[in-house]
């Protein structure tokens, strides 16, 4: 009977050699679980918590499940990528991981020291937590195929010249989610948060204090390059710095945001341009700390104008990524249901 499922757990429980991948015999090694699998055909690799010091390769319809981004890490230990997605047409699950500890020395391909998705894949990252990680482009994320994450924070990565959160040169979808804290190393680089290149689409997200560049760098939170489609809702863009001061938040090449309304930025750079949405606005947003939930988030603090200045129903306007309406989520980043009250 092909496998569908495998285990694995930290050493001595978890074995590679001695242990089949059944429950009750773990393989000590994520890889060991994917390589099994991806020799089947396709399956879930089941990660028990624990820290685990490897440097993956996924090419086949595999899927990982942690114990949850504060208990499961995969830590790429400095020597390289921490995720791999390569080589064959698939899709792909990655939910409850801490993601660390990838360096991809700086140079042609240096992509996504965190993760990397190849144009091929099909992959979507549920409740987890992509940090320090560095690469030239994408220090936490670099996708060339289709991206969704929900539920996730990228925080404290760095690359050299774009993308310190995540560099997107496919199509992505964010919701749920919280890109803080990254940085571009380079003086003239962009998109401490986000390098966007062709299509994305964040609703209920926040992208605050990343950095691009000591000097010239343009789009502390997110840099939109070329001619793809940019959608926003319900999204706080603030806090973040760039060495070209007018364009700390949001740096835009060519003008085609598409503002779904009920967005906040402390400037007026994002192209936020609906009268639901608030510009120059503090949000009045708290630390990144543990506020519940499986990753760590920003709160808002008392009095904060982004207090029931979102909305749970449907965007009335089109989106030719989604191709429907786009609707905000029943919950918020850490699980718990909206609306709270009337808003």
């Amino acid at each position: 009977v092909p496998l569908s499922d495998v285990w694995v757990a930290p050493p001595p429980i978890g074995d590679d050699i001695n242990n089949d991948g059944t429950q009750a015999q773990p393989f000590a090694t994520i890889q060991m679980g994917i390589n099994t699998l991806e020799a089947e055909g396709s399956g879930t690799v089941h990660v028990a918590a624990g820290i685990y010091h490897e440097n993956l390769n996924i090419s086949g319809f595999v899927n990982l499940i942690g114990d949850g981004a504060r208990n499961t890490i995969i830590n790429g230990g400095g020597s390289g990528r921490v995720i791999t997605f390569n080589s064959s047409v698939s899709t792909n699950t990655i939910s409850g991981f801490t993601i660390q500890g990838g360096n991809v020395p700086y140079g042609p391909g240096s992509y996504g020291g965190g993760i990397y998705i190849n144009i091929s894949h099909d992959v979507t990252i549920n409740d987890c937590t992509v940090t320090n990680n560095q690469a030239q482009w994408g220090g936490g994320i670099s996708n060339d195929g289709l991206l969704h994450v929900n539920g996730s924070t990228i925080n404290g990565n760095s690359a050299g010249s774009f993308g310190g959160g995540i560099y997107n040169h496919g199509m992505m979808w964010l919701t749920n989610s919280t890109i803080s804290n990254n940085s571009i190393n380079q003086d003239d680089g962009g998109g401490g948060g986000i390098w966007n290149g062709v299509d994305m689409m964040l609703v209920n997200c926040t992208i605050a204090y990343n950095a691009a560049g000591s000097s010239t760098g343009v789009g502390g939170g997110f840099l939109y390059a070329y001619s793809g489609f940019v959608s926003f809702q319900n999204t706080i863009v603030a806090n973040n710095t760039a060495g070209s001061s007018s364009y700390n938040n949001g740096y835009i090449m060519y003008p085609s945001i598409n503002s779904q309304g009920y967005n906040l930025s402390n400037d007026n750079s994002c192209g936020f341009d609906q009268p639901t949405d608030l510009i120059n606005t503090d949000p009045l947003l708290g630390p990144l700390r543990d506020n519940g939930g499986p990753t760590f988030t920003h709160a808002l603090m008392h009095g904060s104008p982004a207090i029931d200045a979102g909305s749970c129903v449907a965007s009335t306007k089109s989106d030719r990524i989604m191709a429907a309406a786009v609707v905000a989520p029943g919950t918020d980043q850490r699980g718990v249901p909206r609306p709270q009250g009337a808003n």
